[in-house]
């Protein structure tokens, strides 16, 4: 991507993006309602995660409760948005 875009005259500076991200206070979740409920709600986030990416894009278990987002080239002004859209959606999913 980056060998192709960089002979381009106009095109703006583009960003892979990668992000860890971590469920806060998963322990607390397994503590009290269990492992079974600990693997639920592990489902309900990748499937919550998968929604927000597009084809192309990976987010893949990275261990524990932490997952990793490999996301294709982007504009850069994007980002932050991006984490906004995933922080807000994850904030606002009912999980059961």
């Amino acid at each position: 991507f980056y060998q192709r875009e960089a002979g381009q005259q106009h095109t703006p500076p583009h960003a892979l993006f990668f992000a860890l991200v971590d469920i806060d206070h998963f322990k607390r979740i397994n503590d009290t309602y269990g492992h079974k409920a600990g693997d639920d709600v592990l489902q309900q986030f990748a499937a919550v995660l998968g929604g927000l990416i597009r084809s192309g894009d990976y987010a893949v278990r990275w261990g524990g409760e932490e997952f990793l987002l490999v996301l294709r080239p982007m504009p850069c002004e994007h980002v932050a948005t991006l984490g906004e859209r995933l922080c807000g959606s994850i904030a606002r999913h009912p999980f059961v």
